[in-house]
């Protein structure tokens, strides 16, 4: 097709390699002589040699900075009277908000708006005189999207594309047209800077330097022409093999978001399927990379194969989806949310015992497109990735476990994950060399608990103070928020942390809480971790929601969970417990390790509401029913003292907070005796 372009100029900045060089190389392909623009003047001279033995086209390289004055006039000097003009610039560093001063604004407005609009400038009254120009700003589908670690980036180029609006209906009618070019991830270069790596590279950077040995690197889909010769290759879009971790064996298996957004019309699904089963028959642990729908459905799927797929289908095609869940029975599996994560990518990275995302990833069923033509009408409005499954999102309802800055953070804390755990239920949790004396004592526990009972305080200095040093590592911390769940260790055994948190909801099980203990106390179970539970519930959460979002239904499971857990349980009372949900702070019918500090305090229910129920009928015979009140709390708070208790011996012991670490650590040193490396009686579920 011609597009009428022969004979005709222009410039095109930054195009050494990526979206500036498939710019320079399309026009040329058209017979426009190009002048390109680039720093590196060796890459911008190899680049323009090959333009020009790819097309033929009079290709000149001007090597500068783009962004400074010199370097446009460079450009302008090259070809003083441009058709068309290509404005491109590499975007500035992605980053905290908090973080950006004046002078990366600054920077960043100068490289992304200022320079495109100053070449517009310098280019615009030729172009209408002549009554013909093209002008096209690359700029960012973040621009429409923004990614929140591009905030920069976002700024500087949606400025520009608010400034040229106006302009382009202006010029219009000279034949000159202003348009904007909104690229997603194109090369990997820029993908390298905003955190999205090649899937090697980052297998490469969570194992062990060294340490991948990938499987199946051959396998993919090939064409051969009519003598047999290779015509062309599409390699498999997951990438697996075994590696280790602190030198400890696994298994790890990696989506290629490159080839077909890693769909199914790209995959061999049994390089997942290898990749599973080797994890549960050689029991290590399982890392799973995704990036895309993770080897689920593509519609075009239904026309490379011919025929439409049946989900499951029959025979092997039923075990992946098998062991995507059988794998949690039985070795460590971490998930690794890395970009856009959609259907079967999110259902794998969910069916995990740990999952993290970075903060500039998104997850979900079904992305914006399918949201906007099969949603509800309410639905139909334009969602971009962050509003339908970021982070905020996702690990709010308990969809994904952690949620982080970098790449490299999302390594880290698979890693630590998986320090906690021995590399299948067939053995028990490795110790680590101890660092921090058992006896420590800590006089800031003695005031941890304010005297008013209402009053709200912060639980995970309690924790930092009675674990080891540092060994805090906590999951699902925006999810079921008035309980807190973290792996810790106490003389360098590793334990599972339950722990109230009076900051949310007073600490109260509401419906998300009790799904968030269900799970935990699953995964304790599973890889025979001793549990550790700091408890301070008033019971749980009452009212209109609670009873909307069934709270006694997801209540009773958690105690389910709690009663048939078989592992050592030690219990610490700071403050309260209330109620059925109270009760279950240890396993009904066995023994359990418990421990009470000297401002806690228990009951059926609160004082507070509970006597207006229980004294009814002398509060209303009584000639002044708030004296009457006041008369009956008084008699019953001095009842209600946990000294009584104790003589009673309905509780075990009143401890000095200060002495917690100490009887903590006793307690993980001898559940260690009582612990058994064999599966749970009951397989969990996600």
């Amino acid at each position: 097709m011609d597009l009428g372009l022969k004979g005709k100029s222009a410039i095109v900045c930054a195009a050494s390699k990526g979206l500036g060089r498939a710019c320079a190389t399309a026009l040329a392909r058209e017979g426009v002589s190009v002048v390109i623009t680039a720093r590196n003047a060796a890459t911008l001279e190899q680049t323009a040699a090959e333009i020009h033995a790819a097309t033929g086209a009079t290709v000149i390289a001007v090597a500068g900075d783009i962004t400074t004055e010199a370097g446009r006039a460079a450009a302008v000097a090259a070809c003083p009277a441009p058709d068309i003009l290509v404005n491109n610039a590499g975007g500035p560093p992605p980053g905290d908000f908090l973080r950006f001063g004046p002078d990366d604004w600054i920077r960043a407005l100068e490289s992304n708006m200022l320079t495109p609009l100053s070449l517009i400038r310098a280019v615009l009254d030729g172009m209408c005189a002549r009554r013909f120009g093209r002008i096209v700003n690359i700029t960012s589908a973040a621009v429409k999207s923004p990614i929140a670690t591009l905030g920069l980036s976002n700024g500087a180029r949606a400025g520009l594309t608010g400034a040229v609006a106006g302009l382009a209906r202006q010029v219009a009618k000279h034949n000159v047209t202003i348009n904007n070019l909104l690229p997603g991830p194109f090369l990997p270069d820029r993908r390298r800077a905003t955190s999205a790596q090649a899937v090697r590279e980052r297998i490469a950077r969570l194992l062990d330097p060294g340490s991948f040995h990938e499987l199946g690197a051959l396998a993919g889909r090939a064409t051969y022409g009519e003598d047999s010769g290779l015509a062309e290759f599409v390699p498999a879009n997951c990438v697996s093999g075994r590696g280790r971790i602190e030198g400890r064996p696994v298994v790890v298996t990696g989506d290629d978001f490159t080839v077909r957004g890693g769909s199914a019309d790209a995959t061999i699904p049994e390089k997942t399927l290898l990749a599973e089963q080797m994890a549960a028959e050689t029991r290590v642990p399982i890392l799973r990379v995704i990036e895309g729908s993770g080897g689920g459905g593509s519609v075009k799927t239904i026309e490379t194969t011919g025929r439409a797929n049946l989900p499951g289908g029959l025979g092997r095609g039923t075990l992946v989806f098998h062991y995507t869940t059988a794998n949690l029975a039985a070795v460590p599996v971490v998930a690794l949310g890395l970009g856009s994560v959609a259907g079967l990518g999110a259902a794998r990275l969910a069916a995990s015992h740990f999952s993290v995302m970075t903060k500039s990833s998104a997850v979900f069923v079904a992305g914006p497109p399918v949201v906007a033509r099969l949603g509800g009408s309410h639905e139909r409005e334009t969602l971009d990735k962050e509003a339908l499954g970021g982070w905020e999102i996702q690990t709010s309802c308990g969809a994904v476990d952690h949620a982080v800055e970098s790449e490299e953070a999302a390594f880290a804390a698979a890693r630590r994950f998986l320090s906690y755990l021995h590399a299948s239920v067939h053995a028990l949790p490795p110790r680590a060399v101890p660092h921090d004396d058992p006896a420590r004592r800590e006089e800031m526990l003695l005031a941890a608990i304010p005297r008013d009972r209402r009053a709200a305080y912060m639980m995970r200095p309690i924790l930092d103070a009675v674990f080891d040093r540092g060994s805090v590592f906590e999951t699902g911390k925006f999810f079921g928020r008035s309980v807190i769940t973290a792996l810790a260790r106490l003389d360098g055994w590793p334990v599972a942390v339950l722990a109230s948190d009076p900051c949310f909801h007073a600490g109260c099980w509401t419906a998300d809480a009790c799904q968030k203990v269900v799970r935990f106390v699953d995964l304790a179970e599973t890889f025979h971790l001793p549990v550790v539970y700091l408890v301070d519930c008033p019971g749980f959460q009452i009212g209109p929601e609670a009873e909307r979002t069934a709270t006694i239904r997801h209540g009773v499971r958690a105690m389910a969970a709690v009663n048939q857990s078989t592992v050592p349980w030690c219990s610490v009372i700071v403050r309260n417990a209330f109620g059925v949900a109270g009760a279950v702070h240890q396993p009904a019918g066995r023994f359990a390790q418990r421990h009470a500090w000297l401002s806690a305090f228990w009951g059926s229910l609160p004082l507070e509401g509970g006597i207006e129920a229980a004294y009814r009928a002398d509060l209303d015979a009584a000639e002044d029913r708030a004296a009457k009140l006041a008369e009956i709390e008084a008699r019953l708070e001095q009842l209600r003292s946990p000294m009584r208790t104790a003589e009673a011996f309905w509780v075990e012991e009143l401890i000095d907070p200060r002495d917690t670490r100490r009887r903590l650590c006793d307690f993980a040193a001898q559940a260690r005796t009582r612990l058994r490396p064999e599966p749970a009686r009951l397989e969990m579920r996600p």
